[in-house]
């Protein structure tokens, strides 16, 4: 069983992640690592949650639907991503206020995360894992790995964003975090419908 389709999934599901994490490298605000640890952890959970609910409705759909269904919602998924990001560029360049385009700062006035701030830092980053986590294993994604995946890619991109929030390159990578998961969405479903 190959681990890429896992690995896609953990990478395009966990890259919003990198952009919390520069976000809160550019403002300064430490991320210690039980911080850390909670958000992946509560970001799992919501994974491991809509991976099970589509495991529940495997058995109840013929492999092949089911298998194109998944994958098909995934490449949607993609697309909706390269979309929205492609649109973002279109408003801020026919815009002439540009700083309607620039990152919202989501924790101003804080230097430290408080517990509710890392829940709810958790909570919006496993939403993006609902539908997806739940379109990838209608199609066989095996529910182990896809979901260890989850946790170290939003745990490593965590890490590198806060670390490195501050660097021009960083900043560069963030800025197309929505069409490189778009992209990655769109391989994995496409790998899933072939294989």
């Amino acid at each position: 069983m190959s681990v890429l389709p896992s690995l896609l999934f953990g990478i395009s599901a966990s890259l919003d992640a990198l952009l919390v994490g520069c976000a809160l490298g550019l403002q300064k605000v430490p991320l210690p690592a039980k911080h850390n640890l909670l958000i992946s952890a509560v970001t799992l959970i919501g994974t491991v949650i809509s991976i099970s609910l589509g495991n529940l409705l495997l058995p109840l759909i013929p492999g092949e639907i089911a298998t194109r269904t998944g994958s098909s919602i995934l490449i949607l998924f993609g697309l909706y991503y390269a979309g929205k990001w492609l649109v973002s560029r279109w408003r801020c360049s026919s815009s002439d206020n540009s700083s309607l385009c620039r990152e919202k700062k989501k924790f101003a006035g804080h230097r430290n995360l408080t517990l509710p701030q890392t829940l709810a830092l958790g909570c919006a980053l496993s939403m993006n894992n609902i539908g997806i986590g739940f379109s990838a294993s209608i199609t066989g994604l095996p529910f182990l790995p896809a979901s260890i995946s989850t946790f170290f890619c939003s745990f490593g991109f965590l890490t590198l964003g806060s670390r490195l929030g501050r660097s021009v390159l960083l900043q560069q990578v963030g800025e197309y975090a929505d069409p490189i998961s778009g992209l990655l969405l769109i391989l994995l479903g496409l790998w899933q419908l072939y294989h």
